[in-house]
């Protein structure tokens, strides 16, 4: 998978992407915060659009071969009119990217408070810190959280740190260094984050080029908000 500069597209599109597919594959997704506008090019040529759920887990996507993907992937906590953008973008070629990106800014939406709430998140170590720095009370956090992404403040607290670790896994520091670096109270305490978000123990995760080239890619906490 090859990401892109977001160049002209609109300022919810973190990143254009795209994937050929020479022989069958299943490829895995790691959670990465985001959502994407995504179209599928079949062999025949077929294109096929639909918008990718929040992951909450690593998935296996199975790619049929002579297929292509295209992707923008949404900054975390964008609000999409997803009805409203799958209809639209039917109409248009895939590689029409200017026109995507006028579908993408019609279509999509950034909250300012919203990302001012997943900035925070992605910085502090519990729940309770980020509602002292924001200044505002748990319900509120968890409602606000809730409305705008599905997913509750500890959610994302706990993507940050395990995205971090899986950052800091392509080097050459012991995993007991990355636990302490990243917030884990000690390696177990990775060991079972890996696996809860990635399937894969931390040992695994360093030996294989593909995971630790996505874990580069795009997304919540290793981007500016």
């Amino acid at each position: 998978m090859a990401n892109e500069p977001a160049g002209r597209l609109p300022d919810t599109v973190l990143a254009a992407w795209q994937h050929e597919v020479a022989a069958a594959e299943l490829s895995p997704v790691l959670p990465d915060g985001c959502q994407d506008l995504i179209c599928r090019i079949d062999a025949s040529e077929q294109p096929h659009w639909f918008v990718s759920p929040l992951a909450t887990g690593t998935d296996h996507v199975a790619c049929p071969p002579g297929s292509r993907y295209l992707g923008f992937r949404l900054h975390p906590g964008t609000r999409i009119d997803a009805t409203g953008l799958l209809a639209a973008v039917t109409t248009r070629a895939p590689d029409a990217c200017n026109e995507i990106g006028n579908l993408l800014a019609d279509f999509t939406r950034r909250d300012p408070a919203t990302q001012e709430i997943l900035a925070t998140l992605a910085e502090v170590a519990t729940p309770a810190a980020a509602r002292q720095r924001l200044g505002i009370r748990e319900r509120t956090l968890e409602r606000l959280c809730r409305r705008d992404t599905g997913q509750t403040a500890g959610f994302w607290i706990a993507l940050a740190r395990v995205r971090r670790a899986a950052v800091a896994i392509d080097s050459e520091l012991p995993l007991t260094d990355i636990a302490g670096l990243c917030g884990y109270a000690d390696q177990a305490h990775l060991n079972r984050a890996f696996r809860r978000w990635f399937a894969a123990s931390p040992a695994q995760f360093r030996r294989s080029p593909q995971l630790l080239s996505l874990a580069r890619a795009s997304g919540f906490a290793t981007d500016p908000i």
